[in-house]
C-alpha cells in the first residue's frame, strides 16, 4: 500500500493553488500534482475580478498582489496613454464581454474594481504562499487515471501510483 494523502490536487494553477492554500488554512494537508515541469507562461487571463482580489486579500496576499499590480500599471499605462490619451483612459471598473463599460466614477464603491495582474504573476505569488505553508507542489507529475473505492482514490500518475482520501 501506498502512503495515504489527505487530498491530492491536480493542476498547480491559480485555482489549484488557492484551493491547497484554503484547505491549508482549514489544516488539511494537500499534495498539489501538477503535468508542466515549470509555471506556464503563456499569456492568459490578465487580470483579477473583485471578489477574488477580496479572497486573496483575506489570505494576507493583498500586498503582493498590489506591488504586482502595481509594477503591470508601470509597464503597461505609458503605451495605452501614448495609443489612446490620457483623457481616454479610466480605471478599470468592470467589462461585459471584454467592452469597458462600467463607468468607476459612478460605482458606488469605486474602489472595488478588477486589477490588471497577469495569471503567471498570480500563480508565482500563490506558489511562495503554498511553499511557506509547507504544501507540497510536485511538478512533471502526470495522472494517467484514478481509482477510487470506499477509503480512497488511487491515481496512477508518472511518478508512480498515489493514494489520498480526497
Amino acid at each position: 500500500m501506498h502512503p495515504l494523502h489527505q487530498v491530492v490536487i491536480v493542476g498547480a494553477g491559480p485555482v489549484g493553488l488557492f484551493l491547497s492554500i484554503e484547505l491549508a488554512a482549514a489544516g488539511v494537508p494537500a499534495l498539489v500534482l501538477e503535468r508542466l515541469p515549470e509555471p506556464d507562461l503563456t499569456i492568459k487571463a490578465a487580470s483579477v475580478g473583485v471578489v477574488g482580489w477580496e479572497a486573496l486579500q483575506r489570505r494576507g496576499l493583498g500586498p503582493a498582489l498590489q506591488a504586482e499590480h502595481e509594477a503591470f500599471l508601470a509597464v503597461m499605462m505609458p503605451g495605452l496613454v501614448a495609443r489612446f490619451g490620457a483623457k481616454g483612459m479610466k480605471k478599470p471598473g468592470g467589462h461585459f464581454s471584454g467592452l469597458f463599460l462600467v463607468d468607476q466614477e459612478l460605482q458606488r464603491d469605486p474602489e472595488r474594481h478588477m486589477r490588471p495582474i497577469p495569471q503567471e504573476a498570480l500563480e508565482k505569488i500563490l506558489n511562495a504562499r503554498a511553499l511557506e505553508l509547507g504544501i507540497e507542489v510536485r511538478r512533471g507529475v502526470t495522472v494517467h487515471g484514478f481509482t477510487q473505492d470506499e477509503t480512497a482514490v488511487t491515481m496512477e500518475t508518472s511518478a508512480g501510483p498515489l493514494c489520498a482520501k480526497y
